[in-house]
């Protein structure tokens, strides 16, 4: 058993400024069943945004309450490896969809669909400039891949 993060942060920039409004996206793989996701975001003004391990064991039991029989526990069946990466759009545009399927049933943080939104529109506006992701994760014995560029 591998605990999660005390806190994982990112760090989302483009030509090495930092940008506002972006989400990232921690993947806790585990030893069977689904693998978590965990959404972090949106970016602050210094491009900076975290997730603290209550969060994530958070959006982990609401994922298992609503899908009960494809999660298993967050932690003690968990790999020791988290995958982060950017939410591009795909990945937003995924997001937008479970929520209008599951937003009567599952707490996501108030502002959740207008500031992925926000981050879509973003998006489409960077076109072929490419975004960094750096992240850093507090108090964990495991391992943390990320992909940095998108």
């Amino acid at each position: 058993m591998v605990q999660l993060p005390q806190k994982l942060q990112v760090h989302i920039s483009r030509d090495d400024e930092p940008v506002p409004g972006m989400f990232a996206l921690a993947t806790i793989e585990m030893s069977f069943k689904n693998s978590f996701n965990v959404v972090i975001g949106p970016s602050d003004a210094g491009g900076n945004a975290y997730v603290s391990r209550e969060e994530m064991l958070k959006q982990a039991q609401s994922d298992r309450e609503l899908f009960l029989m494809d999660y298993a526990d967050p932690e003690r069946d968990a790999t020791g490896r988290i995958v982060i990466r950017l939410m591009l759009l795909p990945n937003i545009q995924g997001a937008l969809h479970a929520y209008e399927s599951f937003h009567l049933h599952y707490p996501y943080p108030e502002g959740y669909k207008d500031n992925l939104n926000r981050a879509a529109q973003s998006l489409k506006q960077f076109k072929d400039r490419p975004l960094s992701l750096q992240a850093v994760g507090e108090g964990y014995l495991g391992e943390i891949a990320v992909f940095r560029d998108a």
